[in-house]
């Protein structure tokens, strides 16, 4: 969806009668369960909660922050352009070959170098090559 589209319905979203919007979530949930495409299936209680956090969702509009911000990524989640009016000085580096690859020690470690550059004033420690194979091959090991 264009970004004008995103925001024309978001719009009429926000112009919308809250509760007939919160209705239009639960039906298409408890569609969702009836035909069996429920992510929660015999969990009524969670069609009502899913609902009002998509009403919420709907209604959502992010600040902008222009602050430094560091997204490490890999190419399997394939970084656009979205939130380029919202963090203007955002920096992407690619550091994990596998999405995956996020939750082992040595990420943790990876991460921990960059967020005490960050708070030591120094910035960010210099980018890093998206194809790094000695990570792919710790990340496993760990």
């Amino acid at each position: 969806m264009a970004k004008g589209a995103r925001r024309r319905a978001a719009d009429r979203r926000q112009r919308e009668d809250p509760a007939e919007a919160l209705q239009s979530f639960r039906e298409k949930l408890l569609t969702k369960e009836e035909r069996g495409r429920s992510k929660m299936p015999g969990v009524p209680q969670s069609v009502e909660a899913r609902a009002k956090l998509q009403f919420a969702l709907s209604r959502y509009k992010p600040r902008r922050f222009d602050g430094p911000v560091e997204i490490l990524a890999s190419p399997e989640r394939e970084l656009d352009s979205s939130l380029a009016d919202l963090l203007p000085r955002r920096r992407s580096q690619l550091v994990f070959e596998e999405h995956g690859e996020i939750s082992t020690a040595k990420a943790a470690s990876l991460m921990q170098m960059f967020f005490k550059a960050a708070l030591a004033g120094e910035g960010s420690p210099p980018p890093q090559e998206p194809s790094l194979g000695s990570m792919s091959l710790a990340a496993r090991e760990a």
